[in-house]
């Protein structure tokens, strides 16, 4: 027998403990820095506490109650966002201090531990210890006191941030206060309920009112405590959306005890149950531990917002019992229906159930499916109807658990409503923007919603349904304009111009034609076919990857992240980087999303390049770094990019294998699949189906420094979509809806092969028309319908509207308006055409930090009584009054006398828009009229843009 040293089998148990487990490598930490909008503290995965300390409430960064460049903490509170953009939450906030007043108190980072389930950290001023850990439901707060300490006071406040409707608070015994609170937010009437219990009784109860600088009103409660003896104080708080006697009861159901350290090893175990479902090799320490803390941070949201009983308030604020479903909230699913929910259908398919019987119910309580579901309110935040592809998905995918038919009606139901431009895109193919905002942007995803819903009839054996939808999931083609290659804005059937592809302005959601150039993730092909073809199509990813960073128009702070102008830090371009594949350069995918992963994810604070959305930025580095993304997240194939870690085991049933894989090797030189017993079912393909995934084996992966030399391209033309194609809508390629003498109206469409038939006289070019061969003379007020004709089928109908104005005056600005806010013509102020109060929908010319400076020539001398300016004002949208109006007289053009000056009364205001017409009342007789219109500039301290360019926002100058 071979004799070994023994310090080698000492060290054998020794290496073992010292391995560390996933985890272990969570770092809480990322994305509490930057723009991430994270939180350290603790929670469990989809809980209902997120427990964790607030250093501020004011601004875009304090979305998440936390950010790393403070110093101090303002307290503990028991609910947050998981890197939202929007405040809210951070309720019953708990703010440990020795005798004294109510105080933030000074901390370093050097003294916090934040793990999954767990945090640490010692407050200066009092030098306090405080460590918190939860359960579902309950908050769990231990509190260690310096030796010298005989009291202790804990500071109990309702509203960090938010505006109270109405709260109550009792205090029952020495040991326990419980209450409620209804605040007003982001979510209008959000209603919990709270008990907190102390192992000490406290000796006294204070009650003070205090102002903050916002001027909310907050009643603090006071409770005082001995802690002489034991210089150590536990606390738990549980909360409910329905009762404080049901948050009594979770707390009695899930932490009984007062064992502090028992329910810290619950919540880690809880942790470890989801995050040992993925287990990987190789990578470096921060590479694991970027993908833990990713995978950690998909798992915080949606939360329960069920009590142990069953008991939930639903969307109608009315209290339900559900012992067949566990009801959730906040949802975020614009942004997660792209890669979070997909995750869940391979990660934790047992939740989905719940989340989509949650969606069925709000749709009983409200009609509709959620958009933004968060703590029993409907925020209506963001666009499209996002439920419908995580329902579809979920469906076509083999997860059951909820009534089918039910879902398919809800879905209909919900897309056939008239609110949010829906009515026009169902009547028009598209929605106009003069008439909803972000008309470009809601047309793509609602086709998205209608592909969701064919999908699913389709998967039910419905054909009537699933011919209707999917035909209606290619109206993303009656924005296309095939001159630029863009969607683009439509007003009165023509494209919207001057046109610039990287202005952000109110035709998109969070972005511009550029990011959303290629959001049509379930007709890619339909997509390449519109742009000219493969190679077209690969031109026109280089140049959205080649193009200059910066982009125009308004500031948007969600747009980071950039590549050119793909835009990580934001959702619509999260499926970009894997569109090389469907034109069979995969190598430039690769190369791209080891760039992302890279330069994007770091394990640091400001780890994180953007929002983290709840979950749906890490969601995209989970499933990316495995080498898998789902483009089109409704039970279409995972598209394969560049897998990051040596090995990926999904539950001990898949491996993902990767050869020669590093930093440089970041090629697939090719790929196999073989299932359990070795048999080779695939080869070289750019996707993988979600069965396959499923059905487990091993998926091999050759990697390379090098381009591979061959590629078996195997991604087919969608037949079905190519085989129910639509016809375009055609649409005005030159023409004005106003104009003064005659002009010639030119039309088009996208298919080159479709013949255009118009009409008139009002009537249906269907049953009758001209065959459109040449330019339309339009002399006079005419309204014109026209369509697109191919073998045998027809596009929607456009209706355009002309109106002859009679204008014999002139202007000249010396300041340009915004190119985005042009009003739609350069005489846009004289023509007689008045904007509407919701100014995101054009009709106004704005004008930032810069004078209105106007010279109206009304040709001769001409005898007037007043002038009106017509003003919009919105404040919460940096648009004001004018500080001081000027007009001016002239005959010649050149000499200029005042004729009047005015400063309009001016108050803040923060009640939303409103239009004021402002008069010059003061007669006159001039050829030549100056009006000059100051901005307020700055803005003044009280405006939350305190120091920045007010705008101008006018739609007329009147002259009476």
């Amino acid at each position: 027998m071979k004799k070994y040293p023994i310090l080698l089998f000492l060290s054998i148990p020794i290496l073992l403990l010292a391995q560390k487990r996933p985890v272990d490598y969570v770092n809480p930490f990322i994305g509490t820095g930057g723009h991430g909008h994270t939180f350290p503290g603790a929670t469990v995965p989809f809980g209902m506490v997120q427990l964790s300390p607030d250093t501020r409430t004011e601004g875009w960064d304090a979305a998440g109650g936390y950010h790393y460049s403070d110093s101090t903490i303002l307290g503990f509170s028991h609910t947050h966002l998981n890197g939202t953009g929007v405040n809210d939450l951070c309720d019953v906030l708990m703010t440990p201090s020795l005798l004294g007043d109510f105080k933030p108190q000074k901390f370093q980072h050097k003294n916090e531990v934040a793990k999954a389930g767990y945090y640490k950290t010692m407050l200066d001023n009092d030098n306090m210890q405080v460590e918190l850990t939860a359960s579902e439901r309950v908050g769990f707060h231990k509190y260690k006191f310096p030796i010298h300490a005989k009291e202790a006071a804990i500071t109990l406040s309702l509203n960090g941030r938010n505006k109270i409707l109405n709260h109550s608070v009792e205090y029952p015994d020495a040991t326990t206060l419980k209450g409620s609170v209804s605040q007003n937010a982001w979510a209008k009437n959000r209603f919990l309920a709270f008990v907190l219990q102390t192992n000490l009784a406290s000796t006294e109860l204070r009650i003070k009112v205090r102002v903050h600088e916002n001027k909310r009103v907050d009643t603090l409660y006071q409770l005082i405590f001995d802690v002489s003896k034991t210089h150590e104080l536990l606390i738990k708080v549980a909360l409910s959306s329905v009762s404080e006697e049901n948050a009594l009861d979770n707390m009695q159901k899930e932490i009984p005890h007062w064992d502090f350290d028992k329910t810290r090893q619950e919540a880690e175990a809880h942790w470890e149950k989801y995050l040992n479902r993925i287990q990987i090799d190789g990578g470096s320490d921060d590479q694991r531990t970027i993908f833990y803390t990713a995978l950690y941070h998909t798992l915080i949201h949606p939360s329960v917002w069920q009590d142990v009983n069953g008991d939930y308030r639903g969307l109608d604020n009315t209290v339900y019992n559900s012992r067949t479903f566990a009801y959730h909230s906040i949802f975020s699913l614009w942004d997660t229906y792209r890669a979070l929910h997909p995750l869940y259908t391979i990660l934790c398919p047992e939740k989905i159930p719940d989340f989509i019987n949650g969606f069925l119910d709000d749709f009983e309580k409200t009609g509709h499916l959620p958009v933004w579901n968060f703590s029993g309110n409907e925020t209506w935040c963001m666009i499209g109807n996002h439920s419908i592809p995580v329902i579809a998905d979920a469906y076509i995918k083999g997860i059951r658990g909820f009534d089918a038919e039910k879902a398919l009606s809800a879905m209909i139901k919900t897309v056939n409503r008239d609110t949010f431009g829906l009515k026009a895109y169902r009547e028009k193919g598209y929605i106009p923007s003069d008439t909803e905002g972000e008309a470009v942007s809601k047309t793509l995803e609602y086709a998205y919603d209608d592909y969701c819903i064919a999908q699913m009839a389709k998967a039910m054996g419905k054909e009537d349904i699933y011919r209707d939808y999917i035909q209606r999931s290619q109206h993303w083609k009656n924005i296309f304009n095939p001159k630029t290659g863009f969607f683009q804005a439509k007003i009165n059937e023509t494209y919207v111009e001057p046109f610039d592809p990287r202005e952000v302005n109110f035709n998109f959601t969070e972005g511009n034609a550029w990011q959303y150039a290629f959001a049509v993730q379930h007709d890619i092909q339909g997509l390449i076919q519109m742009l000219g073809g493969n190679t077209a199509f690969e031109q026109k990813l280089d140049a959205f990857f080649q193009a200059p960073s910066q982009t125009t128009g308004r500031d948007q702070v969600d747009i980071t992240g950039l590549i050119g102008q793909y835009a990580h830090g934001n959702e619509p371009s999260h499926h970009i980087a894997y569109l090389y594949n469907y034109v069979g350069k995969p190598h430039k995918t690769q190369r791209l999303i080891r760039q992302i992963q890279d330069n994007f994810y770091k394990n640091a604070p400001d780890g994180l390049i953007g929002n983290e959305d709840c979950g749906q930025m890490s969601a995209w580095y989970v499933l990316s770094s495995m080498g898998l993304y789902p483009v089109n997240p409704c039970g279409d194939a995972y598209k394969i990019g560049s897998p990051l870690y040596s090995s990926v085991s999904l539950f001990d049933r898949l491996k993902i294998k990767t050869y020669r894989n590093s930093a440089e090797n970041i090629y697939i030189q090719s790929q196999d699949k073989t299932s359990g017993d070795n048999t080779e079912i695939g080869q070289n393909t750019l996707f993988i189906n979600h069965e396959s995934l499923e059905s487990g084996g091993y998926y091999e992966f050759n990697m390379s420094h090098k381009l591979p030399e061959t590629w078996f391209y195997t991604h087919k033309i969608n037949a079905e979509l190519k085989a129910l194609s639509i016809i375009p809508n055609p649409f005005i390629s030159k023409g004005k809806k106003l104009f003064k003498d005659e002009q010639y109206i030119e039309l088009s469409c996208a298919d080159k092969l479709a013949e255009i038939y118009y009409t008139t006289d009002g009537s249906n070019p269907i049953m009758s028309g001209t065959k459109y061969t040449q330019p339309i003379l339009m002399g006079q007020n005419k309204t014109l319908k026209f369509e697109a004709r191919f073998n045998g089928e027809h596009s929607k109908i456009a209706t355009a509207t002309f109106k002859k104005i009679d204008i014999t005056k002139s202007i000249v600005l010396k300041n340009p308006p915004s190119p985005q806010f042009s009003g739609g013509a350069t005489d846009a102020l004289i023509d007689g055409e008045y904007g509407i109060e919701n100014w995101q929908l054009g009709g106004w010319q704005g004008f930032e930090g810069v004078d209105v400076e106007a010279i109206i020539d009304l040709k001769k001398e001409t005898e007037f009584k007043r002038i009106v300016l017509r003003c919009m004002e919105d404040h919460n949208a940096w648009i004001f009054t004018p500080t001081d109006i000027q007009v001016f007289t002239s005959n010649d053009g050149i000499n200029y006398e005042l004729l009047s000056q005015q400063a309009p009364d001016f108050a803040p205001n923060t009640e939303g828009s409103r239009i004021r017409p402002l008069g010059i009342v003061k007669k006159g007789k001039a050829r030549y009229i100056k009006v000059i219109a100051k901005p307020l500039n700055p803005i003044p301290a009280w405006h939350k843009g305190a120091g920045g360019k007010g705008w101008i926002f006018m739609d007329e100058i009147r002259i009476e």
